[in-house]
């Protein structure tokens, strides 16, 4: 489930779906993903694509500090670096 608060500059809460790490983002360990971490993958990229569409400048997440200003377009970098 990702939150989406339109105030303060936009910000998506995105619980632990993707993780920070430094500047960087990324997928909690595959053995976290269940049988098809590929497929679930697969489903997040999908999934937080859609969400590049809204305007917000913050993302937070469930472990680690948050990311404000750029996250969006850290997070569509970060969607643009996976296969398929």
């Amino acid at each position: 489930m990702a939150l989406f608060f339109p105030g303060c500059g936009g910000i998506l809460a995105i619980g632990d779906a993707i993780i920070r790490q430094g500047d960087d983002l990324g997928f909690v360990p595959d053995s976290l993903m269940g049988d098809d971490p590929e497929g679930v993958k697969k489903g997040l990229k999908k999934v937080f694509s859609g969400h590049l569409d809204r305007d917000f400048d913050t993302l937070l997440f469930a472990h680690g500090p948050p990311w404000v200003g750029g996250a969006k377009e850290g997070l569509r970098r970060f969607l643009e670096s996976l296969p398929g």
